[in-house]
């Protein structure tokens, strides 16, 4: 089997997912990587590669291309995906610097960690900045001096909580039971270097568990969390002491921790007794916290990378994917959902190929947990969502200002190019030029710079507009009021249009009558089941073709920009998309809350969701009264409560006096 370098991988991995030619500084920004590291491997990719019949063209002024022929580029990409399985990932890699770190009493040489881990210091300080937000998640701080090093800052018992998070993301039940029944091959890298230890401390910790665990019924996952918390305690509990905290705990829970102090050949201090009755007080609620949402996170990029390998599509450039994708898990192994076939038929019917490699996937990365058909055809949604990506159609005008000189504001203009289509216009100008400007003549300003305020919707962006910055612009632009906004017309004094007025009072009498009120009864919390029954309405209705491809479009938009609207029970999910038959406004009340992300980015309860929709290529009377009903919702307070709480009949009356304004104004108009 041919072996590759995790950098080859990567690289590779990224180009068989491109069939036109890929910038260098494109993928090693990608890669989060040096165009250098690139450059320099273009030799032995090319040589690597060359065994499979295809070649490494690089096309001057367009960038790297993979050249040969598809049955040649599937079996490359068979070998990646065989080679992706054994060989340490990015993620490893950084799983591992974290538990250094963990393990040192205080401050740690960068170089020192470098030397140990045999990768560059330069390595150390990126992924440094990458796994801060970890040690965030875990109330820890990550303390860098410079020239100097790192140090870890924070208590005891959040330490020993993420050291069992890195630990699972290394390590499945299987492999664990496996090192059990005494395969001392099953124990990950990760714990390598002190082997022995660990191998003494998970024997005798799950010799003294047990019998106690027998007395309830765990699952496979919290036995061997039940193991790992008491073995992680004596390998830390002489140089990492606890401090204790007063609290109270059931008294169930203190039994056991009796029994198990009894069984223990050591002496529990009260501090190292609060952790055995902190995690066998999770064991007894059953359920996840926080800690696991790490573990989850890193197989779901594992999860995408591998799904992008075996179905030949970038998945993991979509970071919506993957925050959608750790949410569903999340509340998944919250709920005890039924399993309806016709869920699963249609997702199979929609996506067939797909469910297939999703499926074989998880079947790999989530080995210690089983998914029922049922549940991965939601994770189908998703990923179909970023398939079908919607483009918005209406074109945009944004100002981009520089103050570094023309170079730094060319850079970012042809970034904006490179990745919002949509963008129709893009200006620059310096800091003191835009007095000279009418800002209202544009959708957005970017800014390299600090601005004074202005009204218009603006952002401040580096100039090489990184991928984390490019989804703030994309979240921006979402939510813009433009979606349903239709191309300004220039009015002709004393010209009554009379095909165009006709045209506007029949497609509002159109959308009058299939404006409706449905009640949802579902008793899912899940939101990706929430849209599939609001889209199988729909459907129902002869409004859209595809519940599928409906609800992965409303899911998509709410994953790029939260939809609540802030101070209401509303959400708003808007969009124009293929699947979309003719134009519509409906409200679906909900029978029980549902908590989603607001437009203020802050979560909200929802109980009643309107959704207006219109075909892609949609006639401009159909835009211009969708675009009124969004208007009129947040019109005034009493608008707004009548959209919360209205009834079917005042609503009706609602769009009447919408779509009269809107005639009324094109009369008025006509006479000017």
């Amino acid at each position: 089997m041919v072996e590759f370098s995790t950098r080859e991988r990567e690289v590779l991995f990224y180009l068989l997912t491109k069939t036109e030619p890929v910038q260098v500084q494109e993928i090693a920004e990608t890669l989060g990587t040096s165009e250098r590291t690139i450059q320099r491997e273009r030799e032995r990719i090319a040589q690597t590669i060359a065994s499979f019949q295809l070649e490494l063209d690089y096309i001057r002024g367009r960038g790297l291309v993979l050249v040969g022929d598809e049955s040649d580029k599937r079996k490359l990409r068979e070998a990646l995906l065989l080679s992706h399985k054994a060989l340490p990932s990015t993620d490893d890699r950084q799983v591992e610097l974290t538990y250094r770190l963990l393990q040192e009493p205080g401050m740690i040489k960068l170089q020192a960690l470098a030397h140990a881990m045999y990768i560059a210091p330069s390595t150390i300080s990126q992924d440094l900045e990458r796994i801060d937000e970890w040690f965030q998640q875990y109330d820890l701080e990550l303390q860098r001096k410079k020239g100097i090093g790192a140090e870890v800052i924070g208590e005891e018992i959040n330490k020993r909580r993420l050291l069992l998070s890195l630990i699972f993301t290394q390590w499945d039940v299987l492999s664990f039971y496996r090192l059990l029944q005494g395969d001392l091959n099953q124990l990950p890298d990760l714990l390598h270097p002190a082997r022995n230890q660990w191998v003494e401390a998970i024997n005798q910790s799950y010799a003294v568990i047990a019998p106690v665990i027998k007395q309830q019924e765990l699952s496979d996952r919290l036995i061997m969390r039940a193991t790992l918390s008491l073995a992680l305690q004596a390998m830390r509990m002489e140089m990492f002491p606890m401090r204790y905290e007063l609290k109270s705990y059931p008294v169930e829970v203190l039994q056991r921790v009796d029994v198990i102090g009894r069984r223990l050949p050591y002496v529990l201090t009260v501090a190292e007794r609060q952790w055995i009755s902190e995690e066998l007080r999770n064991f007894q609620q059953d359920q996840l916290d926080s800690s696991e949402e790490l573990v989850i996170r890193l197989r779901v990029k594992r999860l995408i990378e591998e799904v992008s390998l075996l179905y030949g599509e970038q998945f993991t450039e979509d970071n919506a994917l993957e925050r959608g994708l750790v949410s569903h898990i999340m509340s998944y192994t919250r709920q005890n959902v039924v399993n309806p076939s016709y869920v699963i038929k249609q997702i199979e019917r929609e996506y067939p190929r797909l469910f297939d490699s999703v499926k074989q996937v998880a079947q790999t990365v989530f080995s210690d947990q089983a998914f029922a058909d049922y549940d991965l055809a939601f994770w189908v949604m998703h990923f179909g969502a970023v398939l079908s990506r919607p483009v918005v159609k209406v074109p945009y005008r944004v100002l981009v200002v520089c103050s570094a000189g023309l170079g730094s504001s060319k850079l970012l203009m042809n970034r904006l190019r490179q990745e919002f289509l949509e963008l129709d216009q893009i200006e620059n100008s310096s800091l003191f030029g835009i007095d000279r400007l009418n800002l209202t003549d544009y959708d957005f300003v970017l800014s390299t710079v600090p601005l004074p305020d202005i009204s218009q919707p603006h952002l401040l962006v580096n100039p090489l507009l990184p991928q984390d910055e490019v989804d703030r612009v994309r979240k921006l632009l979402v939510s813009l009021p433009k979606s349903f906004k239709p191309p300004a017309r220039k009015a002709v004094q004393g010209w009554l249009d009379l095909k165009r007025l006709e045209q506007l009072v029949k497609t509002a009498r159109e959308l009058t009558e299939l404006f409706s009120i449905e009640s949802i009864a579902s008793q899912s919390e899940g939101l990706e089941e929430l849209l599939l029954e609001v889209s199988n309405v729909m459907v129902t209705k002869d409004i859209a073709h595809s519940a599928v491809q409906l609800s992965t479009q409303l899911l998509r938009r709410h994953e790029m920009s939260g939809l609540g609207i802030p101070g209401t029970r509303l959400a708003l999910f808007h969009g124009r998309d293929s699947s979309i038959k003719q134009g519509a406004f409906l409200m679906f009340e909900l029978n029980q809350a549902i908590d989603l992300l607001g437009m203020d980015q802050v979560i909200h309860p929802v109980e009643r969701i309107l959704v207006l929709v219109a075909p892609e290529q949609a006639p401009d009377e159909l835009l211009q009264l969708l675009s009124s009903i969004s208007g009129a919702i947040i019109e005034s307070e009493e608008r707004t409560t009548q959209f919360e709480y209205g009834d079917e009949q005042q609503l009706d009356n609602v769009l009447n006096e919408t779509f009269r304004k809107v005639i009324e104004r094109e009369l008025n108009v006509s006479e000017v």
